[in-house]
């Protein structure tokens, strides 16, 4: 899409500066950008850094595509940000300073970690530091019970393994494996039940019950898990280039058994695959590839599949004993590795488990991050709201590919979307910000307590659609003041934006201006735009101290340009 950057504001009249690279593509109404990110490396596991356009064929729906984008992000791409003139902010990553195209989140799973691995976590998220590129911009996530950030995205290796340091160890619900641990020592069980004068039936109801209220909370965590992955992929999205989430934990299942234990026994098996399937698809679909550690790293026993049970013998090769039955299924349950390697297959990330050799995994990602490039390609047709599997394919021989599945083609929305107030609360807190809607603005006090704001939106994030007759996009917009305890005070309001004519129209923007009375205390302002019929949203974070009381400007009531 055309992108255009607002560096200057002079009374009133903004003039844009175009950052665009090479290869960017033109803004068409009528069709759909598909982009994504690509890793090319060569027979020994090295970045390839010269491929040439022409030599990339991509093929949609088995019909090949011109590539609208074609754009090496690998390697030092260091920029010198131009210096902003006071009181103008901007959330571009194309004006900020360092290398926003490579950057990875690294999330500590203590939810489905046990707290014996949980000390592996943290010292192979150390280990995986200490090799990163010198250009990647990391932060550092703790996935429990909710999300939470721990570092904000940094280069400042001291800092972020500091704070991975600092993590206390935390205790998991139970899981489906432990009954493994149990089923071991089911004879001693048996033995004391026997004892107790318990007869078979009653023992086979205790164990049912302890298995499906195991797998009560294996289903409940897989669900948070996916739903706070999610939670941290839609700021990410915003983001250019390509975006790695990097996974330290044991992973969720893909399935659950409850088999019987005895004939007539009650009991079955609960799939996850299509939780996970939607999961790693949106998360493709934002541009994240996922990579992801088993903290449980070298294993004796590893990876027990539903094919290394066979059914009436038990894997010493006696007959099997419904205790036995038990100690299957719960290791089959117990197995993240489905999971795992399907995330891994649709983001086009990688799965490394039963190994402790964080060192190669290490030089592979970075050579990873070093191959990458990204590409784009307009697609035709009516989206249809279905996933199209992408084949990408190198005419230059030795040079293997890395990319995610396919994607979306999504229809346009048709109703408007509101936020509950724990989504603005999430949105106003969250230090991750969203640069998927594009944002710059001029900020300035008129007395000591009147802000004024000109802000323009690059129309390239916004949904228009047809209404009266013109082409209209419907945003909240929010001006949050925050307190340094933590609380704030919003002002928000929904607009009906029309397509921008004329000038406007080149530059790609619209203009909106704002006065309001900054909150009493406030240390920053914090702005929310969000398309309302996508649901994408961008935010810029200004710094009340950064704010200019400068000379006389344009009168903020004026009307708003078209």
């Amino acid at each position: 899409m055309k992108r255009t950057i607002l560096t200057t504001f002079v009374l009133g009249s903004i003039i844009v500066s175009a950052a665009a690279q090479d290869q960017t593509p033109v803004f068409n109404a009528e069709t759909t950008l598909v982009e994504f990110t690509l890793i090319a490396i060569d027979g020994d596991g090295n970045p390839v850094t010269d491929l040439k356009k022409e030599e990339i064929v991509v093929k949609d729906k088995g019909r090949p595509r011109d590539l609208a984008l074609f754009r090496y992000e690998g390697g030092e791409q260091a920029r010198i940000a131009p210096e902003l003139p006071p009181g103008i902010f901007t959330n571009s990553s194309d004006l900020t300073p360092g290398v926003p195209r490579n950057v990875t989140a690294i999330v500590l799973d203590t939810l489905n970690t046990q707290p014996k691995d949980q000390t592996w976590v943290k010292a192979q998220a150390l280990r995986y530091l200490g090799g990163l590129l010198g250009n990647t911009r990391v932060a550092v996530f703790l996935l429990s019970r909710d999300l939470t950030v721990l570092h904000y995205f940094s280069d400042n290796d001291e800092s972020l393994r500091a704070r991975i340091g600092q993590v206390p160890l935390q205790q998991p619900a139970p899981t489906l494996g432990m009954i493994v641990d149990m089923a071991r020592e089911m004879d001693n069980l048996i033995a004391w039940m026997t004892a107790q004068r318990m007869t078979a039936p009653i023992i086979v109801a205790m164990l049912q019950a302890e298995r499906f209220a195991h797998q009560s909370a294996d289903e409940q965590r897989t669900r948070t898990t996916l739903d706070l992955l999610e939670a941290l992929g839609n700021p990410l999205a915003g983001i250019p280039g390509r975006k790695s989430i990097v996974w330290f934990g044991s992973g969720i299942t893909m399935l659950s058994i409850t088999g019987s234990l005895e004939k007539n026994t009650a009991g079955g098996s609960i799939s996850h695959e299509d939780l996970i399937r939607d999961t790693a698809r949106r998360l493709a679909q934002q541009g994240i590839a996922m990579y992801m550690f088993d903290a449980r790293g070298m294993q004796v026993e590893a990876g027990i599949s539903a094919e290394a049970y066979i059914p009436g013998h038990n894997f010493r090769g006696g007959p099997v004993n419904p205790y036995e039955r038990l100690l299957a299924n719960a290791a089959i349950s117990a197995d993240t590795t489905p999971a795992m390697v399907k995330f891994a297959d649709i983001t086009g990330g990688r799965f490394y488990w039963n190994t402790n050799d964080v060192g190669r995994a290490v030089d592979e990602i970075v050579a990873d991050s070093e191959g990458t490039y990204s590409l784009g390609f307009y697609a035709d047709g009516e989206p249809d709201d279905k996933w199209h599997n992408l084949n990408v394919s190198v005419t230059r021989k030795g040079v293997k590919l890395q990319h995610r599945a396919g994607y979306t083609s999504e229809s346009p929305p048709e109703a408007q979307l509101d936020w509950t107030d724990d989504q603005w609360r999430a949105a106003v807190y969250n230090p991750v910000g969203s640069t998927a809607v594009q944002l710059d603005a001029r900020f300035q006090f008129d007395d000591a307590k009147t802000v004024s704001m000109t802000m323009q939106i690059s129309v390239d994030a916004l949904h228009f659609r047809p209404l009266d007759g013109q082409s209209s996009a419907a945003v909240d917009v929010a001006i949050v003041g925050k307190l340094p305890t933590a609380q704030f005070k919003m002002q928000r309001v929904q607009r009906e934006i029309r397509y921008p004519q004329g000038e406007y129209a080149e530059m790609g923007v619209v203009d909106i201006r704002r006065t309001w009375e900054l909150t009493p205390g406030a240390s920053t302002v914090r702005l929310i735009v969000r398309d309302r019929l996508t649901g994408r949203y961008g935010t810029l974070e200004v710094p009340v101290k950064d704010i200019p009381h400068a000379e006389p400007y344009p009168n903020p009531n004026a009307e708003e340009r078209p």
